[in-house]
């Protein structure tokens, strides 16, 4: 797809290339240029992988947590600790 630039140096992302980064009205775009080319980012995007990878990882100590009650006889509270520690 080729844009051109208006008088003031500005183009026109299309909507659909603005909807799938999930940019709306007055947001602000991440613009670098990497390899001699312009990478546009939706920097909330980075922040919800963040929370997604925090999540996930939270997800899985609970996961280990109850594996180690139902499966362990005796469970120490040192166990459960380490768990959420690392």
């Amino acid at each position: 797809m080729k844009r051109h630039f208006d008088e003031t140096g500005r183009i026109v992302i299309p909507k659909e290339m603005r909807e799938e980064l999930d940019f709306g009205i007055n947001d602000f775009a991440e613009i670098e240029l990497i390899n001699n080319k312009i990478v546009i980012t939706n920097p909330e995007n980075d922040d919800k992988q963040k929370q997604l990878e925090f999540l996930m990882e939270r997800e899985n100590k609970l996961q280990r947590i109850e594996y180690i009650i139902k499966n362990i006889k005796s469970v120490e509270i040192e166990d459960i600790k380490r768990i959420l520690e690392d």
